[in-house]
């Protein structure tokens, strides 16, 4: 059996999970507003925001080599 991805699960834990990460991943980027929004579709998470043009970045799961879960964006 395999194991739902976190990035696959819509709840407001998971909602809030994602605001954080983006938050502090995004921290360097031109933010209008310094306003991200989470949008859950598809049955996935995206992250938008605005800076010059709409950006959209996909929400997805990772491992690191220890074994710790966490969050990462591609831009789509």
């Amino acid at each position: 059996m395999s194991k739902k991805l976190r990035s696959s699960t819509n709840t407001a834990e998971i909602d809030a999970e994602i605001r954080s990460v983006a938050q502090e991943h995004f921290k360097h980027y031109q933010i209008y507003g310094n306003r991200i929004d989470t949008v859950w579709e598809h049955g996935q998470w995206w992250v938008r925001f605005d800076d010059d043009s709409v950006r959209t970045f996909s929400v997805i799961d990772c491992v690191d080599g220890s074994g710790n879960d966490y969050f990462d964006f591609e831009e789509v």
